[in-house]
């Protein structure tokens, strides 16, 4: 798996690669950030990972949040703390990423950890751009995600403070 990573890592980005190709491929080098073998190490690098979210675009970006949302839903305690790991640790804090369109993913990621709405909050708050006016999972939060405005005002705040325009 080690010897197949540069050549996957080289693939990210390419104008070349279909979109599902792209959903596939954040899967595979998701996988390999998420597996460690039996010596502790990664397949895939933080280094690595994050230099694919940076040079990958948004498309990359939304497949691997998709992915995020899909582990963290899950049953396993273990891909939970990994979501969590992965944000807190090698998602990149570059202005370049907090596009629209990846803020809005994260806070739909956000808005699905009910269960540990303030950990993943925490772990999302440092990556969130500005909102579009169009379009954000935000402006229509479905009827389950009203309780987190009741259980959860201080980080509904948090997040409505690092995506809305100061004149929203």
């Amino acid at each position: 798996c080690r010897e197949m990573a540069p050549a996957m890592l080289d693939m990210v980005g390419a104008p070349s690669v279909p979109d599902d190709y792209a959903g596939n491929l954040a899967s595979v080098l998701l996988a390999g950030w998420g597996t460690r073998p039996a010596d502790g190490s990664r397949y895939i690098t933080d280094d690595q990972l994050r230099q694919a979210l940076l040079t990958g675009g948004d498309r990359f970006r939304a497949h691997m949040l998709w992915r995020l949302e899909r582990w963290w839903g899950g049953e396993s305690q273990a891909a939970r703390e990994r979501v969590i790991e992965l944000l807190q640790t090698t998602w990149p804090r570059q202005q370049t990423v907090r596009t629209p369109s990846t803020t809005d993913r994260l806070v739909g990621l956000a808005l699905s950890s009910k269960d540990d709405f303030p950990r993943m909050v925490a772990a999302v708050a440092p990556h969130l751009g500005r909102l579009s006016a169009d379009g954000s999972t935000l402006y229509s939060l479905r009827p389950d995600e009203t309780d987190l405005v009741v259980s959860h005002p201080e980080e509904i705040l948090v997040l409505l403070s690092a995506v809305l325009d100061e004149t929203a």
